[in-house]
């Protein structure tokens, strides 16, 4: 059936001879030539030339005086309409991007009195894309060239576009970038750190292309598989609203198009340098007390580009074989991206010997700093026997001394450094190259080809952890690096056949491939620091990760899991072609696409095992347990196993872009696409599917392993995607432009489009490893290294928790998109618009996936397996005999997670833009007013859970995107010529240019970006301590499992008054939280409260010293933060002031247990809920970065 679908659509799309772009890479320009009076000139001879490269192509205007050049390159042209008895119309001045619908204006020829040309010059500030609705904004090549770039990749600059923001944190509470563009390397900006026009991020709905391939990475649906280099670059245009049907990605697409050669010589060598030396110190450093970070940067490179000459022959004499290649190196060494400033709490020296006698030195230091220090807990004795003085290094266990040879020493005073005694700069370095190259070829008038050839390798360090880190990691230290290898082809064939049809056939390819490796297999080598244990399925010689549970002070965080056989591979071919008909005033497009998407890669799990050290087992002390190697949790996975899954996608459109009359235009488009969802590209095993039907029929049979399970490796009726969409998707796109007063300075645009797109591969990740069978391993309660070699107390269950696809669900994301612009020139070229721009999107993966709820209250009542009623300590430390698992509605699971779609968000603007974009001083300032909306969840890894993970609309609420207010300007000033006559003063005076761009927006919603219920929780000490002590109140647990009955909800927090902060640096006002008493909750949506806002503002000077005609030398000047503004911000490392601890207000029982309150809010000292301030100063970070540049051209 799958073979005969694709048949089907093969035949058609030969039958049609035509494809749509996967991204419309090429333009069209049309017109209508009238006379004086505005009665048409049927017939009229149409040239269209490119300056560049003196293309030439040709036309003819039809019985209604239309005309329409199809898939054109983008690039400055110049129009050319001669027709009998009438003088000759030109117009040098046309620029064209991808995409574009272009209509020139006012052609309106006089008779001809002798033979004599009419030039025309462009008014630069009329309404570009007059027809179409579309919403779209471009980065021109002078915007590029002008503006200040702290990194290589040119998305950077889409920070400056009307409805991007600036995900500050990355989805944290840190006050800074979330995009850090100072490090070049393959990636983007693309769901990495900026949000465009409120689309989910990565969800899909957000595409990059470079000369028409498709470089994001499906893995994630972000990033990219190559660099858009700025000095390799022509143009980027960013598409975000209501675009044809053409156009098979969407909702947001970016399209960059590199550079390529003209008919005359042209090259450049250039260097750009930062090195720390130049800059400010980091207010963060100065907080942390370590000194500013040895980083550098080194970008040389050069290009060259003009027409393909054979030396002593008359080859090409007519240039009609043109080139450009561009290479570009980069060394760099640098603070990390993800933790650039390591702050943790490790052992003393003491400790690490196995003397934990408080009278020591470094010991009574330590522990007098205050707040909860449980690695200070008096030791008196091991499993009943006597230690006199804390001395336990006869105890020690060889597995537990290899795991504390990981950890860095201390070598900060904790005293001055909010409890941390471990702090350094992560310093990482990157290196590799970039190469660019493109060849046009003009075949005839009628036959243009281009081929694009881009390159990319490197090698880049992980000096703390692959794709992020806990707050308390340190430096990991294995040295761990991940080469990369990136390529890019894409070829575009136009063939003219006549003045009213044109074909157009791209074939594109992207490719990147990432093979990750230990160059220090000795830092984490068990047999090379002694550790004696092999594990439950002994695979790896690699160390056991190590885990704090997230909350245990007292030692760090190494939570990479086994990567030394880790490889990522991604590919992108692409096939698509289109073919335009004009009849009369209709621009008719046909067309058909084919792409697939592959992500090949390792199933990322803990093959080494991972070990963690609580307060209980042997000595109630972490740090002493993981010296004796008495675990409080294990865990271990049986393997890496690869992943292999594709997608494919054909797609047809039809799209009539109908001149209804000069001034209206409306584009009537559809497309139907077939879009399979991921599938098991080995064949081997297919995604795993459940059915609550399946697992009731199983469970009647007394199936019990994997019950309600199907996937086509056991059942071949199941298809390797585990579910089948629907077989056509309809997108209906519609728009129209409106040219109010036919001069082209006043227009309305608008319109509407729906839009279908990929999940990306991380959300089935978890069907296919369920289908692959791989095991998870982890203990009940403590148990030693020992044991654990010896499988004692050990439970099996899938790795990973248990995923599965729902064979019911045949949706995939849509979005749909829809705006109103007003478009009106105003005087010295300038153009202001004001636009209404919505989306709402539907079908998305749900966050919480999870059908094996344990209900609210049920941990009140009887356990369903034993019949006993469980106390809450019991619960929370799984003793004697309590497990939470026995409440679980379906007992042969923990967790089941079902990956299907139903989530939704929407997003709702007002965006206004002032802009003069020609002239010797151009600026830009765009302001917008918008709210995002969507399910808590949402968002890179899901990292914050559902307050209700029983149904997501009660967590639908103000998303983590959330921005309201954004406000970005840019400007460039050119002084030119202003000395002419004196060589001396001209040098020093002219060809001077100025630019800069400042944002300013609203801080990140804090709860949605750290944790929904601000890591609600107890205060004090549970348990190992002397009841009345301070801060020890035995058996008291505030979570969900002691207060909600139920471990599977979120416990929230009481609001009794207005949270709204009051003070300095005050975001909110903690005293108007409250803890929930047994059985009660707080809503499952908190306030909306916003942090600091943030503010950027990057300046730079640039003096150019005219060689001769056509050589230059320019030196440039480049700050960033360049008022060295300090922001102020909360401190993802240290989310104290953001966390809400409660402690009974009744002191000195000797139980606790269903303690109901009332409570006391509780803070470590030098903190305040929701303020910035630690220890009395306010939190701030920020640096002044410079940038340095050379380049010689000519």
């Amino acid at each position: 059936m799958r073979k005969s679908i694709c048949g089907i659509f093969l035949l058609i799309g030969l039958l049609l001879a035509s494809a749509a772009m996967f991204a419309q890479q090429t333009a069209t320009i049309s017109g209508t030539v009238t006379d004086s009076s505005g009665a048409v000139i049927p017939h009229a001879s149409v040239t269209l030339t490119n300056n560049a490269t003196q293309d030439v192509r040709r036309t003819t205007g039809n019985d209604s005086g239309f005309f329409v050049f199809t898939a054109v390159v983008t690039g400055n042209y110049t129009v050319k309409i001669e027709a009998t008895s009438f003088r000759a119309w030109e117009n040098k001045t046309i620029s064209l991007h991808p995409g574009d619908h272009f209509n020139v204006n006012n052609i309106q020829m006089t008779v001809a009195t002798a033979n004599e040309n009419v030039t025309v010059e462009a008014v630069s500030s009329q309404v570009q894309i007059l027809d179409s609705g579309e919403r779209s904004s471009t980065l021109y090549a002078k915007d590029i060239r002008n503006m200040a770039l702290q990194g290589r990749d040119v998305t950077e600059l889409t920070k400056t576009l009307p409805g991007f923001n600036n995900l500050t944190g990355g989805g944290n509470v840190n006050n800074a970038s979330g995009y850090d563009p100072t490090i070049a390397g393959i990636g983007s900006s693309v769901g990495n750190g900026y949000n465009a026009n409120g689309s989910p991020t990565r969800v899909g709905g957000a595409q990059l292309t470079s000369d028409g391939a498709n470089i994001i990475d499906p893995g994630c649906n972000c990033n990219a598989t190559q660099t858009v280099n700025a000095d390799m670059v022509q143009e980027v245009k960013v598409t975000t609203s209501n675009y044809g049907a053409e156009s098979q990605s969407g909702p947001v697409v970016i399209q960059a198009v590199g550079k390529s050669g003209s008919s005359q010589f042209h090259g450049a060598a250039y260097l750009h340098f930062r090195d720390h030396s130049m800059n400010s110190t980091d207010a963060v450093n100065k907080s942390l007390g370590t000194t500013k970070p040895d980083d550098r940067y080194w970008y040389p490179g050069g290009n060259f580009g003009g027409p393909v000459r054979i030396p002593g022959t008359n080859f090409n004499k007519s240039n009609k074989l043109l080139f450009w290649t561009g290479y570009e190196y980069y060394n760099q060494s640098f603070p990390d991206q993800i933790v650039p400033v390591v702050t943790s709490t490790v052992p003393t020296d003491s400790m690490r010997a196995g003397n934990f006698d408080m009278s020591a030195a470094d010991n009574a230091h330590f522990c007098g700093v205050g707040g909860w220090l449980p690695q200070c807990t008096p030791i008196t004795s091991i499993n009943g026997t006597t230690v006199n003085n804390g001395d336990i290094s006869s105890f020690v266990d060889p597995g537990g001394a290899a795991i504390m040879k990981m950890i860095p020493a201390a070598n900060a005073d904790p005293a001055t450094n909010g409890g941390h005694n471990f702090i350094t700069n992560a310093m990482n370095t990157k290196n590799g190259y970039m190469w660019h190259s493109r060849v046009d070829y003009s075949i005839t008038d009628s036959t243009k080809l281009y081929v694009s050839y881009n390159q990319q390798n490197e090698v880049a360090g992980i000096p703390v952890m692959l794709w992020w880190a806990p707050p308390t990691e340190v430096p990991f230290p294995g040295n761990f690096v991940a080469p990369g290898d990136s390529k890019t082809i894409s070829a575009n064939l136009v063939k003219i056949f006549s003045p009213t049809l044109t074909n157009e056939t791209i074939v594109t390819w992207s490719y990147l491939n990432n093979a990750y490796r230990y160059d220090n297999m000795a830092g984490v080598s068990r047999q090379a620091l002694g550790y004696p244990y092999h594990g439950i399925f002994g695979n790896t010689d690699v160390m056991p990760s190590l885990s704090n549970g997230w909350w245990i002070p007292g030692y760090p965080m190494i939570y990479q899991q086994d990567a030394h056989d880790y490889y990522s591979k991604k590919q992108a071919p692409g096939v698509t072609d289109n073919l335009t008909k004009v009849i009369r005033t209709h621009t008719l497009k046909f067309g058909f696409d084919w792409q697939m998407a592959q992500n090949d890669q390792m199933n990322f799990v803990q093959q080494n095992g991972q070990v963690q050290f609580a307060t209980w087992g042997a000595s109630g002390n972490p740090v002493a347990n993981l010296l004796l190697g008495s675990t409080t949790g294990y865990t271990e996975s049986s393997k890496n196993t690869p992943q292999n899954m594709t997608y494919q996608t054909f797609g047809f459109y039809l799209q009539d872009d109908w001149k209804v009359t000069r001034r209206l235009t409306l584009n009537l488009g559809v497309r139907l696409s077939h879009d399979p969802g991921w599938t098991d590209h080995s064949g081997n095993y297919g995604l795993a599917t459940w059915t609550q039907r399946q697992y009731n029929s199983d469970i009647a049979a007394g199936n019990s392993f994997l019950p309600g399970m199907r996937w086509n490796a056991v059942d071949g009726s199941v298809p390797l995607s585990g579910r089948d969409v629907q077989l056509i998707f309809a997108a209906p796109r519609v728009g129209l432009a409106f040219d109010v007063f036919g001069d082209g300075k006043t227009a309305l645009r608008g319109g509407f489009g729906a839009y279908y797109y990929h999940d990306q591969f991380n959300d089935y990740q978890g069907p296919l490893s369920t289908a692959q069978g791989g095991r998870s391993c982890a203990t009940t309660g403590v148990a030693t290294l020992a044991q654990i070699d010896a499988q004692e107390n050990v439970n099996c269950s899938q790795v990973g928790g248990t995923y599965a696809v729902n064979p019911n669900d045949d949706s995939e994301p849509l979005t749909y998109t829809y705006s109103f612009t007003f478009s009106q020139a105003l005087p010295k070229n300038s153009l202001l618009e004001i636009a209404y721009s919505g989306n709402q999107s539907s079908n998305l993966i749900v966050p919480n996936q999870n059908q094996n709820i344990i209900p609210l209250g049920a941990f009140f009542k009887p356990d369903p397996v034993t019949g006993v009623i469980n106390s809450v300590p019991d619960l929370e430390q799984g003793a004697n005999g309590a497990n939470k698992n026995n409440y679980k509605p379906m007992l042969a699971y923990t967790d089941l997670n079902l990956v299907q779609h139903g989530a939704f968000a929407n997003y709702n603007a007002l965006q206004v833009s002032y802009a003069k974009p020609s002239g010797a001083f151009t600026y830009s300032f765009n302001y917008t007013w918008s709210k995002a909306m969507g399910i808590i969840g949402q968002g890179p890894g899901g990292y914050n859970t559902q307050p209700d993970p029983a149904n997501f609309h009660n967590d639908y609420t103000v998303s983590y995107i959330n921005r309201p207010h954004v406000f970005n300007a840019t400007y460039s000033y050119e002084l030119g010529n202003l000395v002419k006559g004196n060589k001396l003063l001209g040098g020093l005076t002219n060809h001077w240019m100025f630019s800069g761009i400042t944002s300013i927006q609203t801080g990140a919603p804090l709860a949605q970006s750290s944790t929904i219920n601000f890591n609600l929780s107890a205060a004090g000490t549970t348990s190992g301590c002397t009841a009345g002590a301070d801060n020890c109140f035995p058996n008291y647990y505030l979570d969900s499992t002691a207060v909600l009955g139920s471990s599977d909800y979120k416990l929230m927090p009481m609001v009794n008054c207005d949270v709204t902060g009051h003070g300095d640096h005050q975001y909110i006002n903690g005293s108007c939280f409250g803890a929930p008493t047994t059985g009660d909750n707080g809503g499952f949506i908190p306030p909306t409260l916003y942090g600091p806002a943030y503010w950027s503002s990057d300046l730079a000077v640039q003096k150019t010293f005219k060689v001769s005609e056509r050589q230059n030398v320019e030196f440039r000047l480049s700050a960033f933060n360049f008022l060295n503004h300090k922001l102020t911000s909360f401190y993802s490392n240290d989310t104290t002031n953001l966390t809400l601890k409660y402690m009974p207000a009744v002191s000195g029982l000797s139980d606790y247990t269903g303690y109901s309150g009332p409570y006391t809010q509780y803070m470590n000292p030098g903190y305040t809920f929701g303020n910035t301030a630690r220890n009395g100063s306010n939190w701030v970070n920020g640096r002044r970065v410079v940038e340095l540049s050379f380049k010689y051209s000519f």
